[in-house]
């Protein structure tokens, strides 16, 4: 096996050490509101969402969708050869909590959005980063999927920040804006 891409590593700090550590059990955490159930990410001391100061490290399942990506063909660092995509992806429990990672175990011609992903941690010194592989138990999902990635951009996709919303997702940005539920009329 090789060694890892020299990657620059997050500072961490007592707000986000569980974050950039909990890789070492190979569970993906984020801040949890026990009020509501809001997960907020990055790190924050309050949830935007209840106002409360309830949050706590609770573990989600690592699935996750491609939102969107780019193949990286430039070599910026010594030690990280491209081509790799960065990409943003929505966890499964709340689309609205997106990290920006890199895919790998795959081509970069492979990726796609809508692609269902899950979490494998790299270790490089005190942190445990995430990235995303494809994920071979899981189709496609979310916004995009299914797509032909060849047909160009969704022309619908990224406008309605609540887009995707689900019931159980938390609290939906787009009707906490408009004062309603979305769907409702």
């Amino acid at each position: 096996m090789s060694d890892p891409p020299v990657r620059v590593l997050p500072r961490l700090t007592d707000e986000n050490r569980f974050f950039w550590t909990s890789g070492e059990d190979g569970q993906l955490r984020f801040l949890t509101c026990r009020t509501c159930g809001y997960r907020v990410h990055p790190p924050a001391p309050v949830c935007p969402y209840c106002l409360t100061k309830t949050l706590e490290p609770r573990p989600v399942s690592g699935r996750a969708t491609v939102a969107t990506f780019t193949v990286n063909v430039q070599a910026w660092l010594p030690g990280f050869d491209p081509p790799y995509v960065v990409a943003m992806v929505e966890i499964d429990e709340q689309p609205s909590v997106r990290l920006t990672t890199n895919i790998v175990g795959c081509a970069p011609t492979d990726v796609f959005i809508g692609m269902a992903v899950r979490a494998r941690f790299e270790h490089q010194e005190d942190v445990w980063l995430p990235l995303f592989e494809p994920d071979p138990e899981h189709s496609a999902s979310g916004p995009g999927a299914g797509r032909d990635p060849a047909a160009g951009p969704d022309p619908a996709a990224g406008r309605d920040p609540g887009a995707g919303h689900k019931p159980g997702d938390g609290p939906d940005p787009a009707a906490e804006r408009s004062g309603t539920e979305a769907g409702s009329a």
